[in-house]
């Protein structure tokens, strides 16, 4: 099976026969569960080709053509993050727990299924990041230990413009709202707070240090392909 516009290294058979081989190291799949990884997983890869056309990382996008590799285990976590949701919005709540589960122990990585990330998203380094039922806006960029969230015994999400990029120990945690090309600097924590669009964030709640992001200090830091 071919993908338009996504060159899958391996084949697309490769790549069905590793996620079944890893899921069955943790769980017997049913012969259920076995046709919905083949009938979900040409859905995601299309998702992946749209999401990989915006990352300019070489790696990600070679000569010009979205390239998944799933020996990178960055792409491969986030494939998982992307299948997961797309058995969760077909209502196979089970088998996206399980490959949720694939994902937290290959990759450390923990945003649950009913999390909806925007298309186009990329993670850098996929350890240690937690991330809850926020909102959030197109090409958003995480790092590694970031953590997006609510307060205790609250249930205010961050929600987040477009263009958000939260460097490497960065936390954002209750009624958090930020503008556009937002990018929080290694270490932040950011509580209860409005953020201005073009903006970058330092330090940590209630002394956040807030400065202008100039337009071409944006274009330098960002791991997308901009116009």
């Amino acid at each position: 099976m071919q993908i338009e516009g996504l060159n899958i290294l391996g084949g697309y058979a490769y790549v069905e026969r590793q996620v079944v081989r890893h899921l069955n190291l943790l769980h017997d799949l049913d012969d259920n569960e076995l046709n919905q990884v083949q009938s979900h997983l040409s859905k995601t890869l299309e998702a992946v080709q749209r999401c990989w056309s915006e990352i300019s990382n070489k790696y990600y996008n070679r000569d010009g053509q979205a390239t998944f590799d799933i020996n990178n285990s960055n792409q491969y976590g986030q494939l998982l993050l992307i299948f997961a949701r797309q058995l969760h919005c077909s209502e196979q709540y089970l088998l996206a727990d399980k490959v949720f589960g694939l994902n937290k122990m290959l990759n450390s990585c923990d945003i649950y299924h009913a999390v909806e990330l925007p298309k186009s998203f990329y993670i850098d380094h996929t350890l240690g990041i937690v991330v809850g039922r926020a909102k959030f806006g197109n090409r958003l960029f995480l790092s590694q230990n970031c953590t997006i969230g609510s307060n205790p015994g609250n249930s205010n999400y961050p929600e987040l413009g477009q263009d958000n990029y939260l460097m490497s120990n960065s936390t954002l945690v209750g009624a958090v709202k930020t503008g556009d090309r937002v990018i929080f600097g290694a270490g932040s924590f950011v509580k209860d707070m409005e953020v201005p669009s073009d903006s970058i964030v330092f330090g940590r709640f209630p002394d956040n240090i807030i400065k202008p992001l100039k337009s071409e200090a944006f274009k330098t830091a960002t791991p997308f392909i901009v116009g």
